[in-house]
């Protein structure tokens, strides 16, 4: 046996490759020197000795555990860093783990604390082979907070990241999931776009304190060391960020202040990062949430009841023992909303001064300059009086709102909240359009998810239920934010928001929070969406119509809605098919044959019972889209058809030719405030969309073009009598 001198001489006097073969060839010939070789590793401080033994040792292949505990203890020592120590022993493991991939990634398993699990995950990612990754995401289920195992996770996972960080994600303690999204957020912070999309993920799976945490962690790093995420350093401004530092200002003038530099929080750049991947739409302007624990009375009193049937009216006189206490609670609800939109539009106003004067500054005339100086003066005192008037030394709106919830939100919970029917817009949330602001209201949240606890969901605790429909409400909001703000590829945006239906907002907001649910893969967010959906009135149920069509298709209509374009109805195509078929009624009958016109008279007949008794202009746009899948059905009517307008409709056009016929109108009556969506009134909200009178002139149009493909020629009198059982066997 050669001694320890020996062997450290004959190394350190021979080249590394000459090193490397003559350790490989003394290791094969006597496995005892083995042993030696790893003893040496951890006694010697000599460099060279440290290199070429790790290199041997990833050549011989044996990935024993004695092997692998030597090289990990090497490498984590904190001198190798500076040898290139390191390097030799991450090349050597990385080598016995692509020769022995089960043998390291067990080592990593049961025998490896933090600093060995690092170590490890780097070599595992050298390997680039995706059998690591299981042991990967089970190594950041035990150590959350380890980057080494989260980068090597998104190295091997790639374009399936999201997926694997998620169910990473879903197996750590509830207290240290922070510590995986603060890990992602530093990656995304470094350019790491695997990052970026895991993180976007996650994000809905977060609680509302875990995603709070978050933000006050990024929050806290913008305020000592400058912008800590690439993305806002297009917004960021040294003499805004020692503003913030030292002024001490409250959380709403901090979150104006922030918009007013265009400081996105994360909240929004993660909403809206996520929302625009579905609709192509780019938001460049700066977007606010707020959550206002406030309950929303008037919706309350118009759209629920107790859990018993009592009338939530009924419930708050009785627990104040005033008789006219729900009236005043709802006057100084009516007022907190007039004032802060009145406040609303003058900061708009102020804001458009400020932007025009540092514009015109240098053009205008001595006296120019004073009167518009005046008028900001002026804009600037009103709004210090409203704000007054809001708070009014304790005795104004906000003030007595804000006690009355507190006062009336435990018996609220206690004898339960039965809604008729959950709007998202002004109950749950809502979209300020004109300073882009997004509300959340959890306590009404919170009573919409006891109430969804006590029926849909029984099982689920209130606070799981809580977390999820805040989740819903923050993307639906966000949608609207998204759709409204966001520039198409010609820079174009969605300026006259309120020329449109609220329907239709409603139902292309509902769309892609069910689209940005289904690319989460939540299974819990989609049961809470679907349950929610049971108590929503028919516009927000319109996401299911357009859930088939694809981004691209949808991405065509809602463009053409924006830009004030008449899309084409599914009223509009009917009527047309419908004539063409009766002008070509004998041509029909003579390609279909007895027996495929009987079928297709008889379907025909029961869609055209269906016409005669339509009410409303959903089950219109549903009996024409019926009318449409029998021509499309028969091979001579789709010819035809075909053969005229260029191209049958396919499924997805006629979905969203319907969602155009539904939609695509002036907006109701009082449908909007002058900053805000209003959700309308129960009892239009209940009702389905009646028909216009030119919407019932089409259906008598269809209903008569469908009487003449039907009717019997005089020569076609004998098998009347048989026809008329068929018929009324049909009804």
């Amino acid at each position: 046996m050669l001694s320890d001198q020996e062997i450290i001489d004959h190394i350190d006097n021979s080249s590394y490759e000459a090193s490397v073969k003559w350790i490989i060839q003394l290791v094969n010939h006597e496995q005892a020197y083995l042993s030696i070789l790893l003893r040496l590793l951890r006694e010697t401080d000599q460099g060279l000795l440290r290199i070429k033994i790790p290199m041997a040792l990833g050549e011989l292949g044996i990935a024993s555990d004695a092997v692998l505990g030597t090289l990990i203890e090497l490498a984590k020592n904190s001198y190798a860093v500076y040898t290139g120590v390191r390097d030799a022993a991450q090349k050597a493991l990385a080598k016995l783990a692509s020769q022995n991939i089960k043998a390291i990634s067990s080592h990593l398993e049961s025998e490896c604390d933090w600093w060995g699990a690092e170590i490890c995950a780097e070599a595992l990612a050298m390997t680039q082979d995706r059998q690591a990754i299981p042991v990967l995401v089970h190594a950041l289920q035990k150590f959350p907070d380890n980057s080494a195992c989260l980068k090597s996770l998104l190295s091997l996972a790639g374009e399936q990241s999201p997926y694997y960080v998620l169910e990473a994600d879903r197996g750590i303690e509830p207290t240290d999931r922070g510590q995986l999204a603060r890990n992602l957020l530093r990656s995304h912070r470094d350019g790491n776009l695997l990052a970026s999309k895991a993180l976007r993920y996650l994000w809905w799976h977060l609680s509302v304190d875990e995603q709070q945490s978050i933000e006050a962690y990024l929050t806290g790093r913008w305020f000592h060391d400058g912008p800590f995420h690439p993305a806002f350093d297009n917004f960021f401004h040294e003499r805004f960020r020692d503003l913030m530092r030292r002024s001490g200002l409250d959380e709403e003038a901090l979150a104006r202040l922030r918009q007013a530099t265009g400081f996105q929080p994360l909240r929004a750049f993660f909403n809206l990062t996520s929302i625009t991947d579905l609709t192509s739409l780019r938001v460049d302007q700066a977007v606010t949430y707020e959550d206002c624990n406030l309950l929303r009375f008037a919706a309350l009193v118009e759209r629920a009841t107790t859990r018993e049937g009592e009338s939530i009216e009924r419930l708050i006189e009785g627990l104040t023992d005033r008789r006219s206490e729900t009236q005043r609670l709802l006057e100084q609800e009516r007022e907190y909303d007039q004032l802060r939109e009145e406040l609303v539009l003058l900061r708009q106003r102020l804001n458009d001064l400020l932007a025009l004067e540092a514009t015109f500054l240098e053009v205008l005339e001595p006296d120019e300059v004073r009167n518009w100086s005046a008028e900001i003066d002026h804009i600037a005192e009103q709004i210090k009086l409203l704000q007054r008037r809001i708070s009014n030394q304790g005795e104004g709106p906000l003030p007595m709102l804000r006690r009355a919830t507190e006062r009336l939100l435990p018996a609220l919970r206690e004898h339960g909240v039965s809604f008729k029917q959950l709007d998202i817009e002004g109950v749950l949330g809502e979209y300020n359009f004109v300073e882009h602001k997004i509300t959340l209201y959890p306590a009404m949240i919170e009573l919409a998810a006891r109430d969804l606890a006590l029926g849909a969901l029984p099982g689920w605790t209130v606070e799981e239920i809580t977390g999820l429909l805040s989740a819903i409400v923050d993307i639906h909001e966000t949608a609207h934010a998204n759709l409204h703000l966001g520039r198409d590829a010609d820079g174009q945006r969605w300026d006259n928001l309120t020329s449109c239906s609220v329907s239709l907002h409603e139902g292309l907001a509902q769309c892609y929070t069910h689209a940005l649910i289904k690319q989460t893969g939540d299974k819990q967010l989609l049961q809470i969406f679907t349950s929610l959906s049971k108590k929503q009135p028919e516009a927000y149920g319109l996401w299911s119509l357009l859930e088939p069509c694809s981004h691209e298709r949808l991405r065509y209509f809602v463009l053409a809605q924006r830009n004030g374009e008449r899309w084409p109805t599914v009223f509009d195509v009917t009527a047309e098919a419908m004539q063409l078929l009766a002008g070509n009624r004998n041509w029909i009958k003579s390609r279909l044959g007895e027996g495929g016109w009987q079928a297709f008279t008889a379907r025909l007949n029961v869609i055209e019972s269906k016409l005669q008794g339509v009410q409303s202009r959903s089950r219109l746009a549903a009996a024409c889209n019926e009318l449409l899948e029998l021509c499309d059905a028969f091979a001579a009517t789709k010819l035809l058809l075909r053969s005229i307008f260029g191209g049958f409709p396919s499924e997805e056009d006629r979905r969203l030719l319907q969602m155009a016929a539904i939609c695509q109108r002036p907006p109701e009556a009082n449908a909007y405030k002058r900053t805000r969506l209003l959700a309308i009134n129960l009892q239009t909200a209940m009702m389905e969309a009646p028909l216009s009178p030119e919407e019932r002139g089409i259906a008598n149009t269809i209903i008569e073009a469908a009487q003449i493909v039907r009717m019997t020629t005089p020569i076609e009198q004998k098998p009347t009598k048989r026809k008329q059982k068929g018929s009324q066997s049909n009804k």
